[in-house]
C-alpha cells in the first residue's frame, strides 16, 4: 500500500492506494474515521483484481482543509466523489459517507458500476 495525492474537484486528495487492475474500488470513509480504516479490505480488493484507492475525504489527514464549514454540505462531498471516479469503478463507504452514495441523482455521469454501502461500527475506545 502507499500514498499518493489526486487532485479533484479543486482540492488535493490523500489516497492510499494497492493494486493495478483497470478497474477502481474507491474507498470512503466517514466521520470520525480516515482513509486507514481500510486497511483490511486494501489488500483483498487490489487481490481481487481492483486498484483500490482509500480517499481521506476533504478536511481529513492530509488532504486539503476547507475553511468554511458550508464547504463540508454535502453537495460539495458528494462533487469531491464524482470528480474522482469512473465508470470501471466500484464504490464502497462506510457510515455517514455512505449518505454521498445514496444523494441522487448524482450529477455528473458516468456513474460507477456498482455500489456497496457499509455500515462499519466504530469503536471509540480503540
Amino acid at each position: 500500500m502507499q500514498t499518493k495525492f489526486v487532485e479533484a474537484n479543486g482540492l488535493r486528495f490523500e489516497v492510499l492506494e494497492q493494486g493495478t487492475g483497470v478497474r477502481l474500488a474507491l474507498c470512503l470513509h466517514g466521520f470520525p474515521e480516515h482513509a486507514i480504516s481500510w486497511r483490511h479490505q486494501i489488500p483483498v480488493l487490489a487481490g481481487m483484481g481492483y486498484r483500490v484507492w482509500a480517499v481521506n475525504q476533504r478536511g481529513y489527514g492530509r488532504t486539503t482543509r476547507p475553511t468554511q464549514v458550508a464547504d463540508y454540505a454535502l453537495p460539495h462531498l458528494v462533487d469531491d466523489v464524482t470528480a474522482r471516479r469512473s465508470s470501471k469503478a466500484i464504490a464502497a463507504r462506510s457510515s455517514s459517507c455512505s449518505t454521498c452514495a445514496a444523494t441522487p441523482p448524482l450529477p455528473r455521469p458516468p456513474n460507477p458500476k456498482r455500489w456497496l454501502l457499509t455500515t462499519i461500527h466504530f469503536d471509540i475506545n480503540r
